[in-house]
């Protein structure tokens, strides 16, 4: 974990130097810095040999004569036929051609979502927020499919900024086959269809939604989990997270709302762009349906899709504070709840990621 942690540090420095004006590639320098160790990795993380073994059962499965078929004996078919493709072209070593591949792709796309709505200046911490929030680069090494359909929905996130809504809807519903939790954002898609004039109304509502479901955890707890039970779809998942899920009201909690706050007192004395709103609303998701990460651990994960419009969304809040010392604590309590979050997630032993973060491995080890 050391290992990862010291070419994550030598990656924000790299942002440093663009967002200074020094090297102008200094984002791009750090993306490659990162991407390359998502690429080269070897048994570290804590699902690594899982899906080894789910490529090795590729290697074994019949090419389905047609899509009925396939759909039939693939629990998610998106990401059988990815590893039916690389196992039938590349065989045995395809796995690390494909751990390779979606590194790249995956890098690709949290490097231009953040060339394209995060200012020059803010380089430095769109790095540190993907390199030290356990949610983004370090569980690419352990998440494979959701980090995957994760950078997906950058894409999809761009697109509904433009208030689009049939190429979102159908790439997230593509990207369902390979991690159908993200099914659960489909409805967020459809918030192009509303108004962003009055973003006062949005404060007052975003506002009454966090403390609706605050209070109303004791009555949502049995609804939620009838909810998540009714297919084993997501039971299946909700058994899965339940293992290493450490979410409660907590000081990252309180950390969280630090950023919020900001965001509904600029929506209530309108002090953002129109076309800003939907990727504000969008990551207030997090902190609003926190109870429900709370109560089911697959509404936690579900959260990891809302939290990506992070990188668009602070430059933002922070251009509505007048004040540098309140900048200043802004910043400082979202890159200290990055940090906690590191820690408790990988440098504590009592953690389920712990021992399988602990010595970081490469391909060449085994060429």
């Amino acid at each position: 974990m050391d290992t990862i942690l010291f070419w994550g540090i030598i990656a924000i420095l790299c942002a440093i130097l663009q967002s200074l004006g020094i090297w102008k590639y200094g984002l791009a320098g750090g993306f490659l810095i990162t991407m390359t160790l998502l690429a080269i990795h070897y048994d570290f993380g804590t699902d690594y040999w899982a899906y080894y073994d789910w490529y090795e059962e590729s290697l074994s499965m019949p090419f389905p004569r047609s899509i009925s078929e396939f759909l039939t004996i693939s629990h998610d078919p998106g990401w059988d036929m990815i590893n039916l493709f690389f196992g039938k072209v590349f065989g045995t070593n395809g796995f690390f051609i494909l751990v390779a591949t979606l590194s790249i792709i995956e890098s690709l796309c949290y490097y231009t979502f953040i060339k394209k709505f995060v200012p020059n200046n803010w380089y430095w911490f769109a790095m540190a927020i993907y390199i030290l929030n356990n949610h983004f680069f370090i569980l690419t090494f352990s998440m494979m499919r959701q980090s995957f359909v994760m950078a997906i929905l950058l894409i999809c996130f761009t697109w509904i900024q433009q208030r689009k809504i049939i190429l979102p809807l159908f790439v997230i519903l593509l990207a369902s086959t390979i991690h159908n939790s993200v099914l659960l954002c489909c409805p967020v898609v459809f918030i192009v269809l509303f108004s962003f004039n009055n973003q006062k109304f949005w404060g007052i509502l975003l506002l009454s939604l966090w403390l609706l479901l605050l209070t109303a955890s004791a009555i949502l707890e049995p609804i939620l989990s009838s909810f998540a039970n009714l297919t084993e779809m997501f039971a299946h998942y909700v058994d899965t997270y339940s293992k290493s899920s450490n979410m409660s009201y907590g000081i990252g909690y309180l950390l969280r709302l630090i950023p919020f706050i900001f965001l509904v007192i600029g929506l209530f004395t309108n002090q953002f762009a129109k076309e800003d709103v939907p990727m504000l609303v969008i990551w207030s998701l997090t902190i609003i349906l926190t109870p429900f990460g709370i109560i089911i651990p697959l509404f936690e994960r579900l959260l990891f899709y809302f939290e990506l419009a992070i990188f668009a969304v602070f430059p933002k809040i922070i251009k509505t504070c007048h004040s540098i010392y309140v900048k200043i604590l802004l910043t400082i309590s979202v890159l200290i709840l990055s940090i906690y979050t590191l820690y408790i997630g990988f440098y504590n032993p009592k953690s389920v990621y712990y021992d399988t973060f602990l010595d970081f491995h490469t391909i060449f080890e085994i060429i």
